[in-house]
């Protein structure tokens, strides 16, 4: 995969305190690339027996530093310190299960697209009657 849409497709948020070409430069520069992930979020990110973060954003982060061909420090962050850790430079991007907000947009630059979207679904039988949200109304779920 070209490196440009590798980027695009999978980094969720760079601080916007200098343009992208600088960072990578400085990232390149650097060798190692680092990466605000959760390690409190299950199958997105966790510590394993080992004590190391593994998980779908930690296996992003990795796929987006071989493609950089740097190394790869992952550090771990919370949902409350995430973009703190941002905006104060510990880290280089952040792939940590983060929504996209208005008011984060004056944190961050949000690159679409996202690379996951949620959603709620209901799941039943064929047989059930179901069509529409509204048929849930006063039924047990």
């Amino acid at each position: 995969m070209q490196l440009g849409l590798l980027l695009a497709v999978l980094l969720i948020a760079v601080s916007p305190r200098h343009a992208m070409a600088d960072m990578l430069d400085d990232i390149r520069a650097r060798g190692v690339l680092v990466v605000g992930v959760k390690s409190d979020y299950g199958a997105w990110g966790h510590y394993d027996s080992g004590g190391e973060i593994v998980g779908i954003e930690p296996d992003l982060a990795a796929r987006i530093a071989d493609a950089l061909d740097v190394d790869l420090s992952l550090k771990s962050v919370t949902a409350a310190n995430r973009l703190a850790r941002l905006e104060q430079g510990n880290v280089d991007l952040l792939i940590a299960t983060l929504g996209d907000t208005v008011e984060r947009r004056q944190v961050a630059r949000i690159l679409r697209p996202h690379y996951y979207a949620s959603g709620v679904r209901l799941l039943a039988p064929e047989t059930t009657p179901f069509t529409t949200w509204r048929h849930l109304r006063g039924r047990p779920v």
